[in-house]
């Protein structure tokens, strides 16, 4: 009986913390946006680089530093690649469900720019800069294409000698990239 109520309540903080996750974004003018005053005000803080509380970024080597400028300006990239879908077609699946992970993505990435004090880099993308998809079939393999690539940078930058938060954070990316995105795009393409 005891074993059954401690599972109830990690089932319930999981559902709990679940339901907080998901509603981490919104559409606000063809972008999605943190929602939330404390989220919005922590995205913003980490993409100034603010560093209050913070560790000094000299405590992660410049190959460190720089996996994670690489990792959230490809994170950026997939964010603008689903909006500009969304835009074009319309709020079509999966595209809708994973645009809002990508924030997620982000968040995380900028979180851990702001616990070590650094500059994130500004979001370099905008829709010229991206493939333009003549139908959802095609954006679909687009973005089959676009999580793989994602999760080969992962691959590659979790071989480097990596703090432990910087590492979890960088496997949970390329997880959901590999075992959740891909497989939506390649259900609809």
């Amino acid at each position: 009986m005891r074993t059954f109520k401690r599972f109830g309540v990690v089932f319930f903080s999981f559902l709990l913390g679940g339901a907080l996750v998901v509603g981490c974004g919104s559409v606000k003018d063809g972008a999605i946006v943190p929602t939330g005053e404390q989220t919005t005000q922590q995205f913003r803080r980490a993409q100034q680089g603010t560093q209050q509380g913070t560790q000094p970024s000299g405590v992660l080597s410049q190959d460190v530093q720089n996996a994670l400028k690489e990792t959230l300006i490809d994170e950026y990239k997939a964010r603008a690649l689903y909006e500009k879908v969304i835009r074009t077609f319309g709020s079509v699946r999966p595209f809708s469900a994973i645009v809002g992970a990508e924030v997620r993505h982000a968040q995380a990435l900028l979180n851990l720019f702001q616990k070590y004090g650094l500059k994130a880099p500004a979001n370099p993308w905008t829709p010229a800069k991206l493939p333009t998809y003549s139908s959802v079939e095609e954006a679909c393999q687009g973005g089959v294409k676009a999580e793989i690539d994602n999760a080969a940078i992962y691959d590659r930058l979790l071989k480097l000698d990596l703090p432990q938060d910087v590492r979890s954070v960088f496997m949970n990316l390329r997880d959901a990239s590999t075992d959740n995105h891909m497989a939506a795009f390649q259900r609809c393409s």
